[in-house]
């Protein structure tokens, strides 16, 4: 039963830091460059790739290093779960969604989330597994 804990905890760990790096990724957008298009200024172009490459696959890879599970299925189930949060976090610094794209824009984000968390997991059953796991 241990490792059925573990690995919701894996779950929930990573889709908390998915929704932190996300937000924060939103929120450092309206701030640091409101209402500004490109040229955005440097510390934003570098700042945000950055950014982006860790909510893409840290998540997954918490789950992956924590759980008991298949790193691959717990990615995905991160990278699900981190879809409707993306979709979430969007509305609410967007002001709400646009209506006639809801679906090309959840279907994205699912379809994005789950290719690069189920990686991330993967990577973190591997570091666990290895002689170097914690």
């Amino acid at each position: 039963m241990e490792s059925s804990h573990r690995s919701v905890l894996g779950v929930v760990l990573g889709v908390l830091a998915f929704g932190m790096l996300d937000a924060g990724l939103f929120a450092l957008a309206n701030v640091g460059v409101p209402g500004v298009q490109s040229p955005w200024p440097l510390w934003y172009s570098t700042s945000q790739p950055i950014g982006e490459a860790l909510a893409s696959v840290v998540p997954g890879f918490i789950a992956g290093l924590l759980g008991r599970a298949s790193g691959f299925r717990l990615g995905v189930c991160v990278g699900f779960l981190c879809a409707a949060l993306s979709v979430l976090i969007a509305a609410y610094f967007w002001g709400g969604l646009p209506t006639d794209r809801i679906g090309y824009i959840a279907v994205v984000a699912l379809v994005s989330n789950i290719l690069t968390q189920s990686v991330g997991g993967v990577a973190g059953q591997a570091c666990r597994s290895s002689r170097f796991a914690f």
